[in-house]
């Protein structure tokens, strides 16, 4: 007996279902997870419509009880920020992000199509490459891929989550790096990303890091 014989997976059946496919296809589009394509435009209005300021900044204008969000499309993948926005407290739980009733999955799109269009992209390696030093790097690095939006150092930046001005004294830098590589792996649960950089660029924040002192 074949294998799709045994599930029940005659060639009548599969006809059958590619038929009824064909004749239903808002029945064929529900297995379809993917979001319709975002409008940048649409997705500002959203923005604005949900207040979303009033916790949240935009080049670090607006408000300051969540992240910057300027660069948050080099911080997250599309899948991550999707899922936050459906439901916070599953991927943080205690989080204090409400979770928003969306109106359709075009207005999420939306939104999410306008955040994706406020970052600008980060060339780790081309930075890393044109400073004169790993420490020099490791600083352009923080400031391109906006670390301040969740953490302090010196009078810039949020100190909701841990205050990096003081952290060359607390941190051995090879600690750093194994960190920021994958943060999930030494803290399961933590809100930190895993940022999109090589070892080397890695190795220069951690350096940078180290001067804090």
């Amino acid at each position: 007996m074949s294998f799709k014989r045994w599930i029940g997976f005659t060639p009548a059946l599969m006809m059958a279902l590619a038929l009824f496919a064909l004749a239903n296809p808002a029945w064929a589009a529900d297995d379809d997870d993917g979001l319709p394509p975002g409008r940048v435009a649409e997705g500002e209005k959203v923005f604005t419509q949900r207040a979303c300021k009033g916790c949240h900044s935009i080049r670090h204008k607006g408000g300051q009880v969540g992240p910057d969000l300027t660069q948050l499309a080099v911080r997250r993948k599309p899948e991550w920020i999707e899922n936050w926005l459906r439901d916070p407290s599953l991927v943080v739980p205690g989080t204090d992000m409400p979770t928003f009733e969306w109106e359709s999955d075009q207005e999420l799109a939306d939104l999410i199509a306008y955040l994706s269009s406020l970052a600008t992209p980060v060339d780790h390696r081309a930075i890393v490459a044109a400073a004169p030093s790993p420490e020099v790097a490791g600083e352009r690095l923080v400031g391109a891929f906006d670390c301040r939006a969740c953490h302090r150092i010196g009078t810039e930046g949020r100190s909701r989550y841990p205050d990096l001005t003081r952290v060359g004294a607390k941190i051995y830098p090879e600690w750093e790096a194994t960190w920021l590589k994958d943060p999930q792996a030494i803290k399961p649960g933590t809100f930190m990303p895993t940022f999109p950089m090589d070892d080397r660029a890695r190795a220069a924040v951690a350096a940078y890091l180290h001067t804090l002192r």
